[in-house]
């Protein structure tokens, strides 16, 4: 049984839910350009091994994780 200090981003990917500050769809021309700035930094984590990115997580480290799960798969799991 998982910790409720995680939450699964999909992929069999774990964070601990108290670093995540926005959850985001990364179709939107904002969170796009902030993907772009991060991996130009190396701050930018992709967990969907090729699917289709579904959501952007964003930490307060200050990175940027991507996920194939829906925002709202996402906040589901988080809130359950």
């Amino acid at each position: 049984m998982l910790s409720k200090e995680l939450i699964n981003l999909g992929r069999e990917s774990l964070v601990r839910w108290e670093r995540i500050v926005v959850i985001a769809r990364p179709d939107t021309a904002p969170i796009r350009r902030l993907m772009k700035r991060y991996e130009e930094e190396g701050k930018l984590i992709d967990l969907t091994r090729g699917r289709k990115t579904r959501a952007a997580i964003i930490t307060d480290a200050g990175f940027i994780i991507l996920s194939p799960l829906r925002t709202k798969t996402i906040a589901e799991r988080f809130l359950s």
